[in-house]
């Protein structure tokens, strides 16, 4: 009773656990130079884990300005996804826990944080791992453009959807990201065969324009957002976007002043309708995860994370603008994807043996395979040339193809001295124990490289290997 006691007074004081009691880890870490470091190994802890790797994700994100509310909305959600039914109605002076966070002007996220255990829910489909991230820095002027469009890349490109957080209402620079994320989504998720985005949402914090808040003001203001694109024709691309997509947008009053300087983050800190606003986005969002279908899981989300960091992350790129230099980049490996796909098929279908007319199975000679297999990669290789910028990303590229083409060739040269091999012994096998031991052992492998199987019972077996290998050496020698 003592201990029961004591459990419910530090739960009480320390705030409602999560599930899996979990804890934020840096995921992408932004180094003292400014260069940013992927934790692959905390990418296998989070989606290679026993009840994560087969199991549909979702993964919620959330992108903006710093020093703007991201991980105190997250630990909303946290709050949220770990008690579904009850946590609107848990103490008003509950401390909030969860992502690193507090009040005034430094920020704390440094990089791309993910909570350590997946938040499971039951849907319509089944069950649904969802892990939530926090990123600083992912819509940062005051940052190098670079590191600014790379690690909003990288959040976006994870996450199944996209929470975008602004200030006071949504800028020019607003929906010059808003492009940016359609971008990767649509690029980045085709370059890596990755279909997984199911929406974002516009969340504009300390609302003043009018009293109107919440979806109901969200809705309202957005269509405002798209009258005045149309009045001024500018940003074509994002009001393209905002009209085919209708993404939400939620509007948030200003918090109150207790709240802004607080470091507890409870509800009865918070101004009233600044409350009922943020109840609202939040069972909302939660209602969203539980219509959720995913087909992609852990263990594919790793995978194609992983490569996709590995190639955002080493590319030298200038950006000038947040989505020009992306583009250029989601193009080239997109064209990448596609010739890698055509090259391994071409190579796995030039490995089977091929039938001829008269039904006799024939496998290249390496010789003669190697040129196959090098005009194959130069026509690919020049297909691709003018669509990867970087010199450097083309010699790599370059090196990969070339490395491909060895290792295959290689295999096909000892699959051939195998068979070869196996012919002879049938042979052998052959001229010692008759007509049987030739039609099982010779008959059937010789037919491998063309020799007929009629012709490769008893004796005749012998000689017709001895034939085909004499007509080989004379068309060499020419």
């Amino acid at each position: 009773r003592a201990v029961a006691s004591t459990l419910t007074r530090v739960i009480s004081e320390r705030g409602a656990l999560p599930q899996g009691s979990g804890r934020p880890i840096q995921l992408v870490k932004v180094s003292s130079d400014g260069s940013l470091l992927f934790q692959e190994d905390v990418l296998r802890q989070c989606f290679l884990r026993p009840d994560v790797g087969e199991t549909p994700v979702c993964v919620v994100s959330i992108v903006g300005e710093r020093r703007k509310g991201k991980s105190f909305l997250l630990n909303y959600l946290l709050r949220k996804l770990s008690n579904m039914d009850e946590w609107d109605r848990m103490s008003d002076s509950e401390p909030l826990r969860g992502f690193e966070w507090q009040s005034g002007s430094e920020s704390m996220t440094k990089g791309v944080f993910i909570w350590s255990q997946p938040l499971f829910l039951e849907t319509q489909e089944g069950k649904l791992a969802v892990f939530l991230v926090d990123t600083e820095g992912s819509v940062d002027l005051s940052r190098e453009m670079e590191l600014s469009v790379k690690l909003c890349a990288l959040s976006v490109f994870l996450s199944s959807h996209v929470i975008f957080n602004v200030p006071s209402d949504v800028t020019t620079t607003d929906l010059d990201y808003l492009e940016l994320l359609h971008l990767v989504v649509q690029k980045g998720g085709a370059a890596f065969d990755l279909q997984h985005f199911q929406g974002f949402y516009f969340l504009v914090r300390d609302w003043t324009q009018t009293q109107e808040c919440g979806q109901t003001g969200g809705s309202r203001h957005l269509e405002r957002i798209i009258q005045r694109l149309e009045k001024s024709g500018t940003n074509k691309e994002a009001l393209r976007i905002l009209k085919e997509k209708r993404p939400r947008c939620h509007l948030m009053p200003l918090p109150g002043n207790k709240l802004l300087w607080s470091q507890q983050g409870t509800m009865q800190e918070m101004d009233e309708q600044f409350q009922h606003c943020l109840k609202e986005f939040i069972n909302h969002i939660g209602q969203v995860l539980q219509m959720t279908r995913s087909t992609v899981t852990g263990k594919t989300l790793e995978g194609k994370f992983k490569e996709m960091a590995h190639m955002i992350l080493k590319s030298n790129n200038r950006i000038s603008s947040p989505a020009e230099e992306l583009s250029q980049f989601l193009s080239s490996e997109r064209e990448k994807f596609i010739i890698k796909k055509e090259f391994t098929d071409f190579l796995n279908e030039q490995l089977a043996p091929s039938s001829s007319e008269d039904g006799k199975v024939r496998l290249k000679l390496p010789n003669k395979m190697k040129k196959t297999v090098k005009r194959k990669e130069k026509e690919l290789l020049d297909c691709v040339k003018g669509q990867i910028k970087s010199r450097q990303d083309f010699e790599e590229f370059e090196k990969y193809m070339a490395a491909e083409c060895k290792t295959f060739l290689k295999k096909h040269k000892t699959k051939f001295g195998v068979k070869v091999a196996c012919i002879v012994a049938g042979s052998v096998l052959t001229a010692t124990g008759g007509v049987a031991g030739g039609l099982v052992v010779g008959g059937v492998i010789a037919a491998e490289v063309g020799v007929g199987v009629a012709a490769s019972a008893g004796v005749g077996a012998l000689s017709a290997i001895i034939k085909f290998f004499k007509t080989k050496t004379k068309t060499k020698s020419q």
